[in-house]
């Protein structure tokens, strides 16, 4: 069996259990006397038209009302119609739940950012490309220093902030930070993206004293004080 032709018959399949078991149901609650064969082919009919591309939707629905209608004794209007469409509506809303289940969870997440940024770096600045060797008797280290020009841009970054307000709560504390005409909220020990004119930044709220505050940013501790206004 040709893929597609698998495709479309497994489509038919779903489409028709669904829209099946969603007329079953419409009809019990109303009571109707129903014939299940019959049910079962208003079913059919209605799904495999209802597949043809442009116009089959258009031409289903009629269809199956008559179905309903045939099948079921009653009137084409109220019984026949509500039936069809709560069984349409209900159908819609069940394929947006299988979609937004085959999709996942689409918001986005902090944890590659916490990841790339890393936790908080003492700076040991000499010169831009300096280095610190230290000796051990059982090996040698070398560590990359941050070099002079990172350091300065977490800095001038810092600059642009304004701390407006703290709140402290032990491990609960936080702070009002305003970045241009934006105001933000952020948690002790909270990650966020901050809008600068040199685009987002990532500004974790890492340190907490009397009358300033420590910002990692970039992976650099940066103290700011605290307004007064």
């Amino acid at each position: 069996m040709p893929p597609d032709v698998l495709i479309l018959a497994i489509e038919f399949l779903i489409h028709g259990t669904i829209l099946l078991a969603l007329l079953w149901i419409m009809i019990k609650l109303q009571k109707l006397e129903y014939n299940f064969l019959g049910l079962l082919g208003s079913a059919a009919l209605g799904s495999g038209l209802d597949m043809i591309p442009h116009f089959g939707h258009y031409l289903a629905v009629p269809v199956l009302y008559l179905c309903i209608w045939k099948v079921t004794r009653s009137s084409i209007f109220p019984d026949a119609a509500f039936t069809v469409v709560i069984s349409y509506a209900l159908m819609f809303c069940v394929n947006l739940f299988i979609l937004g289940s085959l999709m996942g969870d689409l918001r986005p997440s902090d944890k590659k950012i916490e990841e790339d940024e890393g936790s908080p770096k003492k700076v040991v600045v000499k010169s831009p490309t300096a280095i610190t060797v230290t000796n051990k008797p059982s090996q040698n280290t070398i560590t990359n220093v941050v070099p002079t020009d990172g350091v300065k841009a977490a800095e001038q970054i810092a600059g642009k902030f304004l701390i407006k307000g703290i709140t402290r709560n032990a491990g609960k504390s936080s702070l009002t930070l305003q970045s241009g005409k934006k105001t933000y909220i952020i948690s002790l020990g909270e990650l966020v993206s901050v809008q600068t004119d040199d685009g987002p930044v990532s500004v974790r709220f890492a340190d907490l004293g009397q009358d300033w505050v420590g910002l990692d940013i970039r992976g650099i501790r940066v103290k700011r004080p605290v307004s007064s206004e």
